[in-house]
Order: structure tokens, then C-alpha cells, then sequence
């Protein structure tokens, strides 16, 4: 299961569909304070695509690239560049998925106005008043989107949530860049090749910070020492929707 929450933009307009502005952003959120305080340590960084797609390690944070290190003085500069030295303000809606997500949130509130000045006014809303807006892709601002958890593979993981017509781009990517690959890999049958291609589409995601993904928690799984076969934290959990993993265990009493 990979079901990661994230800081979803309305980047169709401005001031969002400026790369300097989500960058801006990216930079100004302290990520690891968030494992550090929300998850007691126990937090993964965040990311979209599955690792296990493109490459055999978890990424760390340096190879997630430039616009996801916490770097406030940067971030404020490159916000000014884009014509907003002074900040502005914006609004947020989130479903309390769990309890920590609230203070996850509020910390998010925090490192903006702290270090853009942007005023993020935050609204919390009942699960059908949230989905309903969420997936319908009209509102403004800011939301704190959710990537399904129950991807099956690759090609739900890329095309189906980050193509441009996709009625699964919740985040409202449009990038001529990763339509291309995206369209490229699901035609590619080639493993090889689709792990080339696929890590070409999360470089793209990374640097025009299409999706601004945020930590969440690492999971823990405790088993009975007869269950064999176990295959945890290959994508985080093997608990999640349709996982094939269970299928693949037995009972060794």
C-alpha cells in the first residue's frame, strides 16, 4: 500500500502555475520536522511513484532533488523573483484522515507564513464534503490531496494519475513532458526500458514540483513467528487495498 498525502495546488492558475512559486514552497516546508515531531521519527519523506519502479534503494532526501531540501532564505528569494515578495494568501481544505494529519497541516501553516509570508487559511471538512470537492478538481488554492492507495501497477501509478485528461490527476498535472513518457511507458513492455522511462517522469515531477508529496508515517507490521512469507514494506504496508502480497503467505503451524 502507498497512500501518501500532499500538498495539492490549483497550478492551472496563477499564482501556482509558476514552477518559481511551487518551488518556492517546496523549499519553504520543513519536512523532516514533520518526521521528527508528527511521526516521532518514524516518518518516510514522501513520494508519488513506488521506488521499486525505477530503482532498488528508498530515495533519500538529496537524490529527491534541489526544490525538497528545506532551504527558507532560498525559497523567499525565488518567491520574490516570481513577483511575490511580499507573500500572499490562500486557502487550504483537508479531511482529518488520521489525528496527526492537523498538526501536520498546522506545521505546513506555519512554515509559510513564516518564511513567505503566505496566509494559508485552512478549512477542515467532513469526508463527503472533501472527497466530493477534492476529486472534482474546480476549487482554488490549496488542498491536501491523497494519491489512492489502491494502485495496482506502474501504469496507474504514472499515466492514470499524472496524465493531463486523466479523470485520476487529482493534482491537476499538466505537463506536456510527462504526458509524453507517460504515454511512452505504458506502450514500452520491456522492464528495463519502463524503469528508464519511469524514473525520467519522477526527475520531471521532482523539478517542476508537480505534486508537493509530504511525510507520512513509516508503518509498522508485527507477525505471529508462523507466518511465512511476509513480504512488508515492499510499497509500505502489505495491508492495503488488493494487495497480492497476502496471497502469497502461509501459516506455518
Amino acid at each position: 500500500m502507498l497512500a501518501p498525502f500532499g500538498l495539492t495546488l490549483a497550478q492551472d492558475k496563477p499564482p501556482f502555475n509558476d514552477v518559481r512559486v511551487r518551488r518556492a514552497i517546496s523549499m519553504a516546508i520543513d519536512r523532516q520536522k514533520q518526521v521528527d515531531t508528527v511521526f516521532e521519527g518514524h516518518g518516510i519523506l514522501g513520494w508519488g511513484v513506488p521506488y521499486i519502479y525505477y530503482q532498488d534503494t528508498m530515495p533519500t532526501a538529496a537524490q529527491l532533488g534541489p526544490w525538497w531540501q528545506y532551504r527558507p532564505a532560498e525559497a523567499k528569494k525565488l518567491l520574490a523573483e516570481a513577483g511575490h515578495p511580499n507573500g500572499f494568501e490562500t486557502t487550504l481544505f483537508y479531511y482529518e484522515y488520521f489525528p496527526q494529519m492537523t498538526s501536520q497541516v498546522q506545521l505546513v501553516q506555519q512554515d509559510l507564513k513564516k518564511n513567505l509570508n503566505i496566509n494559508l487559511k485552512i478549512t477542515k471538512l467532513d469526508y463527503t464534503s472533501y472527497y466530493g470537492r477534492y476529486v472534482d478538481g474546480k476549487w482554488d488554492g490549496m488542498a491536501w490531496g491523497f494519491q489512492s492507495g489502491h494502485a495496482v501497477g506502474v501504469d496507474e501509478r504514472t499515466y492514470q494519475y499524472m496524465y493531463s485528461k486523466s479523470t485520476k490527476n487529482f493534482f491537476r498535472v499538466n505537463d506536456p513532458v510527462i504526458d509524453e513518457l507517460a504515454t511512452k511507458l505504458r506502450q514500452t513492455p520491456d522492464r528495463a526500458e519502463q524503469r528508464v522511462i519511469t524514473k525520467k517522469i519522477v526527475d520531471r515531477e521532482l523539478d517542476q514540483v508537480l505534486r508537493m508529496w509530504m511525510p507520512y508515517d513509516a508503518g509498522f507490521l508485527v507477525f505471529q513467528p508462523y507466518v511465512r512469507n511476509a513480504s512488508a514494506l515492499s510499497l509500505r504496508r502489505t495491508d492495503g487495498y488488493g494487495s497480492a502480497a497476502i496471497a502469497r503467505l502461509w501459516l506455518d503451524k
